[in-house]
């Protein structure tokens, strides 16, 4: 699953300033009230991009913490979390965390928590 895109296209999904998107650092968010609020990223040399379809790179760390974050907010624990044991990612924290399985990574772990939460089937 490509839980970047299926997290983005989320009607739940939000972005916050941090995170890190296709063209850079998401710095401003701003909602137009049309349902898709708008990312502008700075690139780091001085480019600005406005979209509202930016990839989001799941396993940069500030991403990784604003997911951990929103997988809390949405489980209602602060228990929520991924671990490493045995050479890869598992999800602990609340009732059916352990079912979701293994991941590669823990940003895909925290991914596929989150849409578990929302109710998201894949």
């Amino acid at each position: 699953m490509d839980y970047a895109r299926t997290l983005v296209e989320h009607p739940k999904w939000r972005w916050e300033p941090g995170m890190r998107a296709s063209y850079g650092i998401a710095t401003e968010i701003v909602d137009y009230g049309d349902g898709a609020p708008d990312v502008r990223c700075d690139s780091g040399a001085g480019g600005w991009d406005w979209s509202q379809h930016h990839t989001l790179d799941i396993n940069h760390p500030a991403t990784k913490g604003w997911l951990l974050h929103i997988l809390r907010e949405a489980t209602g624990t602060q228990d929520a979390c991924a671990s490493w044991l045995g050479g890869e990612w598992r999800l602990y924290g609340w009732i059916g965390a352990s079912a979701l399985g293994r991941f590669a990574t823990e940003g895909e772990a925290l991914a596929a928590a989150l849409l578990a939460a929302w109710g998201h089937v894949a």
